[in-house]
This record gives C-alpha cells, structure tokens and sequence, in this order.
C-alpha cells in the first residue's frame, strides 16, 4: 500500500538550496498523484504568518479581490476564485469555496508557455 507523502519543506526557505528544485519536483508529483501531502520543516510562527495572511486577504471586498480574477488567466490558472466558481464534481452543484490558486511564474518566451501547456505562465 501507498502512503500519504511527507515533504520536508525545510530546503525552500533558501532558494539557493542545492535540493530546493527536488523538493519542488515532490510537490509536484504529489500533488499529480495523492492531489495533498504533509509537510514537515515548516518554521511553526510561519503557519501562524500564512492564516493570518489568508484571513486578511479573503476578508477584503469582493472587487478587491476580482483584481486578479482566476478567470481571466484561464491557462495559468491562477489568482483569486469567488464562490461557486470551481466545480471539481460535474455531477454536483459548484463548490461553495473561495480559493486562491498560485504557482511559479513562467516568462511569456518560457517554452512551456509558448506550447500552451496547462497551468503555465
């Protein structure tokens, strides 16, 4: 049997990390394959940092946010989801959630950009 995969996370807080692209690699096949995972290495006062940053910014008003509507960038998918904007189950109605989907920026002549590949850019 598989297990939930268990990422130390540790080497990403220094981009220059010689495992710091390995590490992005895990998420990445984590997320592809478990589509969630642990973490560990995490500095705990950051988790505190991160709630706080999400409670601040999904509390702004709704225009705010629509600033960088995830609908207007439909193949890098990313920014900010109002309500009832994803729908991950066709057969049920949208998902009652506010998101905010992000990933690593990609420049324009970036050759996965270029070859429109999903959530690149």
């Amino acid at each position: 049997m598989k297990k939930l995969p268990v990422i130390d996370i540790a080497p990403l807080y220094d981009v220059n990390h010689p495992d710091y692209a390995d590490i992005c690699n895990q998420i990445d096949q984590a997320c592809r394959e478990w589509g969630f995972f642990y973490i560990s290495g995490y500095k705990p006062n950051h988790l505190a940092e991160v709630q706080s940053l999400a409670k601040e910014f999904f509390s702004k008003p709704l225009q705010e946010k629509l600033e960088i509507d995830i609908q207007k960038n439909k193949i890098a998918h990313r920014g900010y989801g109002a309500l009832g904007v994803e729908q991950l189950n066709p057969d049920l109605p949208e998902d009652f959630k506010e998101i905010y989907d992000m990933g690593v920026h990609l420049e324009a002549n970036h050759p996965e950009v270029i070859n429109q590949e999903p959530l690149r850019g």
